[in-house]
């Protein structure tokens, strides 16, 4: 049994070429689109194939502007993403963390006994108190 695509064009499709839709990308910049000191690839979500040319259609994840790149890496398990530039206060580290709220209490006495430490505030080690942890 032949797949349409080989009926239609007299010839067997090149199964190598065929990628996940919406994977992460890195494209290669070439080196007459960067200056020295510019990353070599961008990074970008697979959105299609070119009817026009060989290469892969794609979408650049921080400008958001389709572009089409016949060198590039997939990553086929890691979705891609769209940079949207905005920060969403609701979510923060600590809670993408899974960090406990009675230790990020501490932390600021356990970072001046750390720097009293290192400027020669504390006289003894064996006396340095670093604040009670709450579990």
């Amino acid at each position: 049994m032949q797949v349409p695509f080989a009926v239609w064009h007299r010839e067997t499709p090149a199964y190598s070429q065929l990628r996940t839709f919406g994977c992460a990308v890195l494209a290669y910049v070439d080196k007459v689109e960067r200056k020295k000191m510019d990353p070599k690839a961008r990074e970008a979500i697979f959105v299609g194939y070119s009817r026009e040319q060989r290469g892969y259609r794609l979408l650049d994840s921080k400008t958001n502007q389709a572009f089409y790149s016949h060198t590039a890496v997939f990553y086929e398990s890691k979705p891609g993403r769209v940079f949207t530039g905005q920060i969403h206060p609701e979510s923060s580290t600590t809670e993408y963390l899974g960090v406990d709220d009675g230790v990020m209490e501490n932390i600021p006495s356990i970072l001046e006994a750390a720097h009293n430490d290192r400027i020669g505030g504390a006289e003894d080690e064996e006396h340095q108190h670093l604040g009670d942890v709450e579990g």
